[in-house]
């Protein structure tokens, strides 16, 4: 995605719709983030049963962020945490 807001959801949804699978990657909180926006926008305007897979995300806890630099290695997330997700949902609907 480019843009934020306005946000449009079609190309996500021609994407899931051909991939049948959705990552959202996104650094900020699990709930009330753009995270969810997508993922909701998804469920609203995808065809039913478009979906292969439950929606995935990679965001922050839903906490406040640490101070301490030994809180922050597991607080944010990283790229190893990217591809085990990616690698997870993909082999997910597979039989």
């Amino acid at each position: 995605l480019r843009v934020l807001n306005p946000f449009y959801p079609e190309a996500v949804v021609k994407s899931v719709e051909r991939t049948g699978k959705l990552l959202v990657v996104d650094g900020g909180w699990s709930s009330c983030g753009m995270a969810a926006e997508v993922i909701a926008s998804v469920a609203e305007h995808a065809r039913v049963g478009a979906l292969k897979a439950a929606p995935a995300r990679v965001t922050l806890p839903d906490a406040p962020a640490p101070t301490s630099r030994v809180l922050e290695k597991i607080y944010y997330p990283t790229v190893a945490m990217v591809v085990e997700r990616a690698a997870a949902l993909a082999a997910a609907g597979r039989a």
